[in-house]
């Protein structure tokens, strides 16, 4: 494999309630034992709970993930080296 076929290093991210380190624990534990510690970050998820009663079907945990999911998408769009390209 040449040095232009090898697929360009990649960074990801995970999402994680700031109240969930039990879950934050297991994930980087995984990741170190994949070897892919260095390779993602933690973004810190939105608790759906702080952004009100909303007005939709959407349960508070839900509102949360697609906010946390919004946010994470926008701010790897601004690092642009993230991976995540519109």
């Amino acid at each position: 494999m040449s040095k232009q076929d090898k697929p360009a290093p990649y960074h990801g991210l995970y999402i994680n309630l700031d109240r969930s380190v039990e879950r934050r624990e297991r994930m980087e534990a995984q990741l170190a034992d994949l070897g892919l510690a260095g390779r993602y970050v933690r973004f810190p998820a939105i608790d759906g709970a702080s952004l009100g009663s909303g007005t939709g079907t959407l349960k508070a945990g839900e509102r949360g993930a697609f906010h946390s999911h919004v946010q994470a998408l926008e701010d790897a769009r601004r690092k642009s080296g993230c991976g995540a390209h519109p």
